[in-house]
């Protein structure tokens, strides 16, 4: 995703979807006018509970980071950016989209003999897990209609 901070106001200047979970994949670019020369920048993401997270983005103009992962387990973060003088900018709030995956995943033994592979056969239908399971949707991915920048 990419942002453009233009004096004290940051903009999203993409339309790429974000999924929630990703790890160390999701990354931000941040495009400062030249107001923002010369100064120590810093990216503040915000989680729905106010959880904060900061990146220090170090000098530049053009500068990329990756996102915390943390911000991606909700259904919406906000993102801004401050520098050295505590020049600020506006929030910026990003939806991001539920990915399928959850941590409950987590609790299987993906090398169990219960989940086939692509490789193993051709016909999905053979795919079986010894126990059901059911994963409920996450609360928080259905209230994102409420959600205004």
């Amino acid at each position: 995703m990419k942002f453009e901070i233009h004096r004290q106001e940051i903009k999203r200047i993409d339309d790429n979807k974000v999924a929630s979970f990703s790890r160390n994949h999701v990354h931000a670019t941040f495009v400062f006018d030249k107001l923002w020369k010369d100064l120590r920048k810093f990216a503040l993401f915000v989680t729905p509970n106010d959880e904060k997270y900061i990146v220090d983005l170090q000098y530049g103009q053009t500068i990329k980071c990756i996102i915390p992962s943390e911000v991606l387990e909700n259904a919406f973060f906000k993102v801004s950016c401050f520098a050295d003088d505590l020049i600020t900018t506006t929030q910026h709030t990003v939806i991001v989209y539920p990915s399928g995956y959850s941590h409950d995943i987590d609790d299987f033994d993906l090398d169990d003999d219960n989940v086939s592979s692509s490789a193993d056969n051709d016909d999905i239908h053979k795919i079986r897990f010894d126990e059901a399971c059911f994963i409920p949707p996450q609360k928080e991915f259905e209230k994102r209609e409420h959600i205004h920048d």
